[in-house]
């Protein structure tokens, strides 16, 4: 499955930690920008996880380096809820995690109780992150101001913009057109207003202090019920300092388990952990929801970008593409029409 190259320096990387030449390969399912393979030795009584990272002239993120910094941050700082990060080789963009044994969740298992044990391990990062200051990167896409969550948002706009000045399907490009396009360049309008109501500064950016370590695409989707019951939090390729209004807005919409909406108070108030700013900081979640959501919508679409389709082929064992498009333009039209619904959900 691997490339040569590769090949050859994942055997090497494997037997830095004991694995000699007699092991089976699994690819796992579920991965959408990776390469997950496990490792299973001899008779089948071990097995450790290879991960092959994604690695495209055009998308210059180090995710390999992102994901095995903050797993050795939170296994350093005495977190075992995530993979133990065991060898990598950051020139090859590989890494060994140790696998742990459970199985993906469902949608009947988010409880309270879960969304809970969500939040303490967000915290439990923080509260480390804040006796150690770590040296970890910024996550992908950090916003630190409104302005900069405006842009983020702008970038992926304008990017399927320029994508169906091209080849796309017709279906695709009329909604982006005569849907998303309008739609964004009113959100832009209210968010400027939305700053001067509630005397948020558009441009200015969080100190230092305000700063956490987001895990990033964070949610139950990224988790597993390991056998003692408790939940294992995965992937963090994208994961380092960022604006914790933007981990509230993307844990709640990312769309494998989109949260109920009347979650939503409690979610942010857990995730925001009763700060002394608590009604700045949900100032800001409100402004920015329908930005996040709006993104969302794009990010469901990155299957009819190059970059996107690439990264997807790479990472599935079996890929489907025009079923998995289809799929993926149903996601997004269906998150489109949700956009602003949760504004009026946020209290003080």
């Amino acid at each position: 499955m691997l490339d040569p190259a590769r090949e050859k320096a994942s055997r090497i990387l494997l037997e830095k930690i004991g694995v000699g030449s007699d092991f089976t390969v699994e690819h796992l399912p579920g991965g959408r920008n990776n390469r997950v393979l496990k490792i299973i030795e001899g008779e089948g009584d071990k097995a450790v996880i290879l991960k092959e990272y994604f690695r495209h002239p055009a998308d210059l993120r180090d995710r390999c380096k992102a994901e095995f910094d903050f797993l050795r941050f939170a296994w350093n700082s005495g977190t075992n809820c995530v993979p133990e990060p065991l060898a990598c080789d950051l020139e090859n963009g590989l890494a060994i995690y140790a696998f742990v044994a459970g199985r993906r969740l469902h949608a009947g298992d988010i409880t309270m109780d879960r969304i809970d044990e969500a939040a303490e391990f967000f915290h439990a990062i923080n509260n480390s992150a804040g006796i150690s200051r770590p040296n970890l990167g910024n996550a992908s896409e950090a916003c630190f101001s409104i302005a900069s969550h405006l842009a983020c948002t702008e970038r992926r706009v304008q990017a399927l913009v320029a994508a169906c000045s091209q080849e796309m399907n017709a279906e695709v490009r009329s909604f982006v057109q005569s849907k998303m396009v309008p739609l964004w360049n009113s959100l832009r309008i209210d968010v400027e207003w939305q700053c001067e109501t509630l005397q948020v500064p558009l441009a200015e950016e969080i100190n230092s202090a305000k700063r956490r370590i987001s895990p990033s695409d964070f949610g139950f989707h990224n988790t597993i019920k390991m056998t003692d019951g408790r939940l294992c939090f995965l992937d963090f390729e994208y994961a380092g300092w960022d604006d914790i209004a933007k981990t509230v807005c993307d844990f709640f919409l990312q769309p494998v388990f989109p949260m109920p909406e009347q979650y939503f108070q409690k979610v942010a108030d857990k995730l925001l952990g009763g700060s002394d700013d608590n009604t700045y900081q949900m100032n800001r979640v409100k402004i920015l929801l329908p930005v996040h959501q709006m993104k969302w919508c794009c990010i469901m679409l990155n299957d009819f970008l190059p970059l996107g389709n690439a990264r997807r082929k790479f990472s599935l064992a079996e890929d489907g593409e025009s079923e998995r498009k289809a799929h993926q333009l149903a996601l997004a039209r269906a998150a489109f029409h949700k956009i602003g619904y949760l504004t009026e959900a946020v209290t003080y």
